[in-house]
C-alpha cells in the first residue's frame, strides 16, 4: 500500500487505487463507481496515510513524501545534470522557473525570479474564505514589490511551486531547468474527497477532516460542496479543468470574463482529440471520428 523509503517513486497499490478511481470518475462509470470506492476506502483504512497539520509544509522539500503523498514524481537538484543540450538527463524540473515573477530581486521572501507565465487569476484567490489557511499556502501576492510584469499580471503566483531560494542548489548543468521540487500527483485529502464523492456512508467526515486542516468548519458532504472543496484544495495541482468537464460544470464556469483571459465558452468538442484522417484511411474506415 505504501512504498518503503528506498522505493519512493515507484508505484504502489495505492497509487493504482487513485488512477482506477480517477479514471471511473472521469467517465461516469456507474457500473464501477462501487469499486472505486471499496478502493478509497482501503487507502483509508490501512492507516498508511494521514494528512498533514501543515498545509504549507505539504509543499517544501522537507514535505516530500509526506504521511500524504500516495504518489509523487521525483526531481533532484544535487547533481542534477539536465540541460539546455540535454533535456532527458536526469534532474530536476523547469517548472518553478516558468512561473515565477519576471526581473525579481532574488531573495526577496525566500523567492528568486522566474519568466512569469501561469499566474493565478484574482477569481481563484477570490474563492477562498479569509481564514482558509490555504489560500497563502497556494498563492503569493507580489503586489507590494516591483518586479517586471507579465502580460494581464494579475500579481499572483502558484505559491505550491514557486522558485524558492536554494531549491535548484548543488546543480551541475543548467539551473533554470534542476529546481528539485517534486510533483505532487496524488495526495491523501484526494482519497478522502474522492471517497465522499463516491458515496462513502462517512463523506461528512472526510469532508470534514479536509476542511478542518484548513482552518474551517463544517458544510454539507453533497457534490457541490465537494467538488468546490476541490477546487480550493487542489489549486495549481492539475485537478479542476477535468473536474469541471466530468460533473458537467465546464460550459457553465469556462465562459468569457471582464479580464480577458477567457476568450470563448467551453463547449464538448474540447473535451476529445480529433483521430488523425490518415489513421483512419489506414484503419479502412473501421476507426470513427470522435463526436463534434
Amino acid at each position: 500500500m505504501k512504498a518503503d523509503a528506498d522505493k519512493l517513486g515507484r508505484v504502489t497499490l495505492a497509487m493504482a487505487y487513485m488512477l482506477y478511481a480517477e479514471a471511473v470518475m472521469y467517465q461516469n462509470d456507474d457500473t464501477r463507481k462501487s469499486t472505486a470506492l471499496k478502493y478509497m476506502e482501503e487507502i483509508i483504512a490501512s492507516g498508511k496515510y494521514a494528512l498533514v497539520d501543515d498545509y504549507a509544509e505539504i509543499f517544501t522539500v522537507e514535505g516530500e513524501w509526506s504521511s500524504e503523498s500516495i504518489w509523487e514524481i521525483n526531481y533532484i537538484n544535487d547533481g542534477a545534470v539536465r540541460s539546455w543540450g540535454w533535456p532527458q538527463g536526469a534532474g530536476g524540473t523547469v517548472l518553478p522557473r516558468l512561473i515565477s515573477p519576471r526581473s525579481w530581486a532574488d531573495g526577496t521572501d525566500g523567492i528568486e525570479g522566474g519568466w512569469g507565465f501561469c499566474q493565478i487569476r484574482k477569481e481563484t484567490a477570490n474563492l477562498f474564505e479569509d481564514n482558509d489557511t490555504r489560500k497563502a499556502a497556494s498563492i503569493y501576492d507580489a503586489s507590494a514589490y516591483d518586479y517586471e510584469k507579465s502580460w494581464a499580471s494579475t500579481d499572483l503566483f502558484l505559491m505550491k511551486y514557486i522558485a524558492r531560494s536554494g531549491y535548484n542548489a548543488n546543480q551541475l548543468a543548467d539551473a533554470d531547468l534542476n529546481y528539485g521540487n517534486n510533483l505532487r500527483i496524488y495526495r491523501f485529502s484526494e482519497t478522502l474527497l474522492n471517497a465522499a464523492e463516491l458515496g462513502s456512508p462517512n463523506a461528512q467526515q472526510y469532508l470534514d477532516m479536509v476542511r478542518q486542516r484548513a482552518g474551517l468548519g463544517s458544510v454539507a458532504a453533497n457534490e457541490e460542496n465537494i467538488i468546490n472543496e476541490r477546487a480550493l484544495e487542489f489549486v495549481g495541482e492539475g485537478k479542476r479543468y477535468w473536474d469541471l468537464v466530468r460533473t458537467g460544470r465546464a460550459a457553465t464556469t469556462l465562459v468569457p470574463d471582464k479580464d480577458g483571459f477567457r476568450t470563448n465558452t467551453w463547449s464538448s468538442n474540447k473535451k476529445y482529440l480529433p483521430i488523425p484522417q490518415s489513421e483512419i484511411n489506414a484503419a479502412n474506415g473501421t476507426l470513427k471520428q470522435n463526436a463534434y
